[in-house]
């Protein structure tokens, strides 16, 4: 169980004076800035569960990650992460613990994977049983035993990725942060990264936190919701009932396939294109009008058989929670 209270925590910066007369001057006394990046946090997670984490950039969401693993040490409020305080860094916290960033890469470059799994094994003094245990059952999960021994400068980013995540789980955590686990990947890889996190961590009762901006990830994964913003939480649901909300929004959103040189109809031209991408457009509709609409569409041989109704996107469900909360 991790357990947040009260937690408070600032960055401090400098500002420096420009011009090459003040330069002796920001060397003698600097203008120090004290940024809030974490505001009166108050956070439960039980144990096994797995909490998805969204905000905006600097919203404060890695440093709370790095607060709770230990890397941080907040001078105000308390952690507790089972019967360990993260900023102690004890060494049995330690052990129990993975920290996986998507940008960060621990795979030995010239080496093959398995090389560094041996050198992680020796590490955290793995027995040879659950060594082989672990290998086999996450390698066949992720479909990658083939290329265990293939050096990873060789692997392509998706691949790598994986062998990252064989890397982080290694040891068996029981507490695991992900922060943008799947950041740069294509399509399928992302797929594949998400059904094993949701098939491993629940079989293995771990408890999670995942951070990412791309909603998929923390729908797909994440049993729970909790909105941080400018250092502050404003929103802590289950994912369900966002997907709710979702449903219950006043916009639809319409996608058409069309063929090339399509041109808008009349009848669609006072719609907002909220995204188009080749031949694909992504209208936005009011609810209200939404049934002349699709009528309208169903009556057009070009595009009547060409066309999806979709709910609002989570990503502007959570832009207007952020603009609800200012």
């Amino acid at each position: 169980m991790i357990r947040i209270e009260k937690l408070n925590y600032n960055y401090t910066v400098y500002k420096h004076k420009e011009g090459k007369k003040r330069l002796l001057m920001n060397s003698l006394k600097r203008d120090r800035v004290i940024i809030p990046a974490l505001k009166n946090i108050n956070l439960e997670i039980n144990e096994g569960e797995i909490v998805g984490l969204i905000g905006l950039n600097g919203a404060g969401k890695t440093t709370l990650l790095k607060c709770i693993s230990g890397l941080l040490q907040p001078k105000e409020g308390s952690i507790h992460v089972g019967e360990y305080i993260p900023s102690e860094r004890q060494k049995e916290y330690l052990m129990k613990l993975s920290f996986f960033m998507g940008q960060k890469n621990q795979l030995i470059w010239d080496l093959p994977p398995m090389e560094t799994f041996n050198i992680h094994k020796a590490i955290y003094k793995i027995n040879d049983n659950d060594f082989k245990r672990i290998i086999d059952e996450t390698s066949q999960l992720l479909h990658v035993e083939h290329l265990l021994r293939t050096p990873s400068r060789q692997l392509s980013l998706g691949e790598r990725v994986k062998m990252e995540f064989i890397l982080s789980v290694l040891h068996s955590p029981k507490f695991v942060l992900l922060d943008e686990p799947t950041i740069g990947m294509d399509i399928q890889s992302q797929y594949s990264i998400r059904s094993f996190l949701k098939q491993y961590l629940k079989a293995n009762n771990i408890t999670c936190i995942i951070t990412s901006h791309n909603m998929e990830d923390i729908v797909k994964v994440a049993e729970r919701a909790v909105l941080i913003n400018k250092g502050e939480i404003v929103y802590d649901s289950s994912i369900s009932k966002l997907i709710y909300e979702a449903d219950c929004s006043e916009f639809m959103y319409i996608s058409i396939k069309a063929k090339e040189g399509f041109v808008l109809p009349e009848y669609l031209q006072h719609l907002t294109v909220a995204s188009k991408e080749d031949n694909r457009y992504m209208m936005k509709v009011d609810k209200s009008e939404g049934q002349a609409v699709i009528g309208n569409i169903i009556n057009d041989p070009d595009i009547r058989n060409n066309f999806f109704i979709e709910p609002e996107p989570l990503e502007e469900i959570i832009i207007k929670l952020l603009e609800n909360k200012k």
